[in-house]
């Protein structure tokens, strides 16, 4: 009894593709599909679990997000850190004055401000420590990531060699 469930199960294995073809190519439902050439198997080329994994780093658009979203809290921590610093701002101004262009006097004026943060350290104090664990948080969703990305790589070249070691035993077979 279990040989003819085999049986029949590997015999319904091939109309079940089929079906699964059809719909995925975009086929209205009930038409008959007739596969005229035989797909001959082309094992894939080798490849290192490195370079795999080098290859789906740079091509995984869900971890150049978190990459960017790494790189925007650093520049949160140093704009907030940033805010610790003294700055200067320093403004200037030419132009003319007079009742007409003739006789227009050129008028000259500069300002400098030096800006101490003396009293906003608690405040500045605060926004680091939340950008430096948003940083944080960050940096560890793109290590999560990427540690996922190694398991569906590696994942993904065992089912290639587990492929390629059906087909040599259906053709011995």
């Amino acid at each position: 009894r279990l040989d003819r469930a085999a049986v029949i199960r590997s015999q319904n294995d091939p109309d079940k593709r089929t079906l699964q073809l059809a719909h995925a190519i975009g086929l209205p439902p009930g038409q008959a599909v007739e596969l005229t050439d035989a797909a001959a198997f082309v094992p894939a080329p080798p490849i290192s679990l490195e370079a795999a994994v080098a290859d789906a780093r740079l091509h995984r658009t869900d971890l150049q997000q978190a990459q960017a979203r790494v790189d925007a809290a650093k520049a949160d921590r140093h704009a907030a850190f940033s805010g610790t610093l003294p700055s200067v701002r320093v403004d200037g101004d030419v132009g003319a004055i007079g009742l007409s262009a003739a006789s227009a006097d050129r008028t000259y004026s500069i300002a400098a401000l030096v800006h101490v943060p003396i009293w906003e350290g608690g405040r500045t104090q605060a926004r680091t420590a939340i950008a430096e664990s948003q940083l944080k948080q960050r940096e560890a969703e793109l290590a999560d990531l990427e540690a996922g990305v190694q398991f569906d790589v590696r994942a993904a070249l065992l089912d290639v060699k587990a492929a390629e070691a059906a087909v040599e035993v259906a053709r011995s077979g």
